[in-house]
């Protein structure tokens, strides 16, 4: 019989442990509760009982198939970061190869998070919501509960088709919708791959005492600024910050002077570039979920304080 995967990361421990200091810990910081953790091993952080099934914490099929399908990208993902790494810190060019494997990393990291998933599942159920609507105002409040009666076989009194219609076209509910919109999505993490992969690139290298930290939403985005546009922002067009461990971070962006893909090493060689480094470090604090990760843990109280 198969083993089931009862406990399933969000974010892959083979990442995390870029973080462990030398008692193989990481520092860890709760950012609702304002406060430290102990220090921990990677298996107990970001994680939950059957994270990937339709329901969080109810055991099913999906959760196991979409543990295989993640397992066949984490697997040789992980072997490659020792490599990635030499070479980003090197002098050599990185090849499209390499770029590629780190735009999958990338990918895989933005996808599966919760704060990715809870933005689909509310974009679903906005949807959801004003389809429903559409199809009540073309069909009237009559035929509409006519119709449900009919289909359902469930009887619904004057006094809740009354509320209900109120509510609804109030927009004053939500459709709960459970994880299978995220879960769907998990698919196109090759897709975003090649998103990434054709931005242009910087590569922060610390080579000072300063380390860069990371969190249970190890890759944010955010908009240009100045964007105006009642369509929102295309998903090329933003920037996406990354720390891939606590020497190297990566910031993509999109410059639509630029004809060629760019990338570019800068080296943080002195205290004058202290300012880079919490400059990024905030962009992972200020817009992670609940917990910030680091390899010690004045990392983060360097932060937490620069924040202020």
């Amino acid at each position: 019989m198969k083993n089931i995967t009862k406990w399933q990361h969000i974010v892959p421990q083979f990442y995390l442990k870029e973080f462990k200091n030398e008692k193989n810990l990481i520092e860890n910081y709760d950012i609702l509760n304002k406060q430290f953790g102990q220090p921990k091993g990677t298996r107990p952080l970001c994680a939950d009982y059957f994270y990937y099934g339709a329901e969080t914490g109810i055991q099913d099929e999906i959760s196991q198939i979409v543990e295989e399908f993640l397992e066949s990208i984490e697997t040789p993902l992980s072997k490659s970061i020792p490599k990635l790494k030499k070479s980003l810190v090197g002098n050599s060019e990185i090849t499209p190869e390499e770029k590629h494997i780190i735009s999958l990393l990338m990918s895989m990291l933005y996808i599966r998070n919760n704060t990715t998933r809870n933005q689909i599942k509310q974009t679903t159920s906005n949807f959801t919501l004003e389809v429903l609507k559409g199809i009540a105002n073309v069909k009237g409040e009559e035929r509409f509960f006519n119709d449900y009666e009919r289909d359902t076989g469930i009887i619904i009194s004057s006094s809740e088709k009354k509320n209900f219609f109120k509510a609804l076209q109030e927009s004053t509910f939500k459709i709960e919708v459970n994880n299978a919109p995220h879960i769907n999505f998990l698919s196109k993490i090759p897709n975003f791959a090649n998103i990434l992969n054709t931005q242009n690139w910087i590569i922060y290298i610390s080579k000072i005492e300063e380390n860069f930290i990371t969190s249970d939403t190890p890759v944010i985005s955010k908009n240009p600024k100045n964007w105006n546009n009642k369509f929102g922002v295309p998903i090329l067009s933003k920037s996406y910050y990354f720390p891939l461990s606590p020497k190297i971070f990566i910031k993509t962006y999109y410059d639509g002077q630029i004809t060629t893909k760019s990338i570019k090493r800068k080296n943080l060689l002195s205290k004058k570039d202290t300012q880079i480094i919490n400059d990024l470090n905030l962009v992972i604090a200020s817009q992670s979920e609940k917990q910030l990760f680091a390899y010690q843990k004045i990392d983060i109280e360097k932060i937490l304080k620069y924040r202020q």
